[in-house]
Parts: structure tokens; C-alpha cells; sequence
């Protein structure tokens, strides 16, 4: 089991920043100093298409095939337990 959640854990980290990104460049707070030049020249709406084509899909092509190939029992808990320290020091950066 200790081997399995160790194989697991970066997959799903990888899977987490893959969709907390996407979620934070819909919204125009990824960078927003480095990619404003990007933001100024696309609407919300390709923003989005961009956003869960690329970034959210890949995570969520990651999460499926960690429930594929891992328990579920196992997934659920540490896709929770990465996820909150994810979206805290996500959420912390875009606040500074």
C-alpha cells in the first residue's frame, strides 16, 4: 500500500495543478504581470475553451487514470488530502 500511495502522490499533485492552473487562467489570476498581454487579447469565453481543453482536461485524464490503475480508496483520500494544501497556497499566492 506505502509503495502504491507513492506512485500515486505525484500523479496526483501533477493532476491537481492541472486543474487549480486552469480554474486560475480562466479567471485572469494566473501571472497576471507575465500573461496580460494574453489576457487583454482573448474574451473570458476563449479564456475558458483554452482552459478545460488544455489544463482541466489533461487533470482530469490524470485522475481517471489513477482510478483506473489504483484503488479508489486509496485515490480519494490523498486526491483530498493534496487538493487543500493546493488550493490554500494557490489562493495565498494570488492574494499577495
Amino acid at each position: 500500500m506505502l509503495i502504491e500511495a507513492l506512485k500515486l502522490f505525484p500523479l496526483l499533485v501533477l493532476a491537481n495543478l492541472a486543474i487549480h492552473t486552469g480554474v486560475f487562467f480562466m479567471s485572469a489570476q494566473l501571472f497576471p504581470d507575465k500573461l496580460s498581454f494574453i489576457y487583454d487579447k482573448l474574451s473570458f469565453y476563449m479564456r475558458a475553451i483554452i482552459a478545460v481543453c488544455v489544463l482541466i482536461g489533461m487533470g482530469n485524464v490524470i485522475l481517471s487514470k489513477c482510478y483506473m490503475h489504483f484503488s479508489p480508496a486509496l485515490v480519494t483520500p490523498m486526491m483530498i488530502s493534496i487538493g487543500i494544501p493546493i488550493q490554500v497556497m494557490m489562493s495565498l499566492y494570488i492574494i499577495n
